[in-house]
Order: C-alpha cells, then structure tokens, then sequence
C-alpha cells in the first residue's frame, strides 16, 4: 500500500472515529440534560385547607411557569436543585426547594393581612368610593349599629350615633314624629331639616323606611360632601340604602 493509500485510511479511520465520539457526546448530553430536570406535581391550599384555582406557580429565575387548575393542582418540569414559588392574590407567597427526590409537594398558602384589609365604602350621592379616599365629611351608620328595642319612628336609630346630628321631640306625643339637625338652623323660612335619600330617590321622608329594613346610612355633612345635590343639601344629606334595593342591583 502506497503512502497515499494510507493517508486515505488514516483519514477515513479519524473521521469515523470524530462522528462515533460527536453522536456518545450528544447522547450523553442528552442524558445529562435529562436528569436535570423532572416532573413535580402538587395542589395548593388555602389557610383553610380548601384548594385555590388559579394559583401562579412559577420556577425561580427563569420564565418557565404554570397556574393551578380548578382542583388547585399542577405540574411542571423543574430543575433539579432548584426551586418554584407559589403565589395567590390575598396571600403571602411560599418558595418550596426541588431536590431529587422531590415529585409531589402541597402547598398551604396564608392569608396576607395586609391585602385583605376590609375597604369601607359608602355613598356619596353620585356613586360609592372608598371612605379612605374622601375629602369631605362623612358619617356612616350600618345596619348592626343602628339603636335596637322600640323605636316609634324611624329617626330614633340614628340617635346618638352621629357627631353633629340631634334629633329634637318637639312634644311628649309618642307619635308625633322627631325634628332633625345636622347643621343648624339656616333657614327663617325654609326647612332647615336635612335631605333624605332613599336608593336614591331624594327627598323622602325617613319614616317610610323601616328600621329593619336599613342596610346603611351615611350620613353627608359638609359642602363638599352635599355638592351634588346644590341647595338642597345646604342642611347635610342623609343617604338611607335598603336591603331590598341592595338586593335587587346584585
């Protein structure tokens, strides 16, 4: 065999010898590549121990991520050694570590205290806003704070429970009905009582609602409050909402 006879050999016999050790590399990288991941599943749970739907699971550091379906399960490919957060709106996220031996994990969320704080809301006339947003001043009775026992008319609930609103008796009479004052007498002529609004209708008289009937009351006392209403609302509003009429706008 000449000498370029056997370079051919030699060649052919490298570039076997390169294809044969690029496809153990491929294979192995695929292995390894394998191992570095695996399947974890689980189910997430609130405070309660009742499951949360829509639920974001996501593994740190990187975009790969999933949500809860509606039993509060999932599932999803994870680094080995690494780790998922589990978050829900209203509760505090937890980061659970994945190791190797790690496939089912639950997870119990709590509740964020700080995202559940109850927002007040109340009425201003033209809508309801967060108490927390106002500028004017305003009073709000609900319905568990109105004066319980025998009320002979409906103004007797408020009583006592508003800074700057004094219901007067003019008489001893039980059924004669009681005079209100929200912001002083104004008036020589005109009615010096403040506006009532029922569900919104203005001008009602407040003892066609019965007490058991209220689900709230606020109660509007300055001119930024009463603006809507102009010179109606000179003596304050008082904003009576119902549970019927609740009831049939949900």
């Amino acid at each position: 065999m000449n000498s370029k006879n056997k370079k051919g050999v030699l060649h052919l016999m490298w570039t076997t010898k390169s294809a044969v050790l690029m496809i153990f590399m491929l294979f192995l990288s695929a292995g390894a590549f394998a191992q570095g991941k695996k399947q974890v599943s689980g189910t997430v749970y609130d405070n309660t121990g009742s499951v949360l739907p829509g639920a974001s699971v996501i593994e740190v550091g990187t975009k790969n991520g999933t949500t809860t379906d509606f039993d509060g399960k999932f599932t999803l490919q994870v680094a080995v050694g690494g780790a998922i957060e589990v978050s829900f709106i209203g509760s505090t996220t937890q980061k659970v570590q994945i190791t190797a031996t790690t496939a089912n994990v639950d997870v119990r969320l709590q509740n964020d205290g700080y995202a559940l704080a109850e927002v007040q809301v109340v009425s201003v006339g033209y809508g309801k806003v967060k108490k927390s947003d106002l500028t004017g001043a305003i009073s709000t009775v609900g319905a568990d704070d109105l004066v319980k026992g025998t009320i002979s008319s409906t103004e007797q609930v408020l009583q006592g429970k508003v800074a700057g609103l004094n219901i007067i008796r003019p008489s001893g009479d039980p059924a004669a009905g009681a005079t209100l004052r929200l912001r002083g007498g104004t008036s020589l002529t005109a009615s010096n009582s403040p506006l009532i609004v029922v569900d919104g209708i203005a001008g009602v008289d407040i003892n066609v609602v019965q007490p058991s009937d209220i689900k709230s009351i606020d109660v509007l006392k300055d001119a930024s409050a009463t603006a809507i209403y102009g010179s109606r609302g000179a003596n304050g509003v008082i904003m009576i909402t119902t549970k019927s009429w609740t009831k049939g706008v949900s």
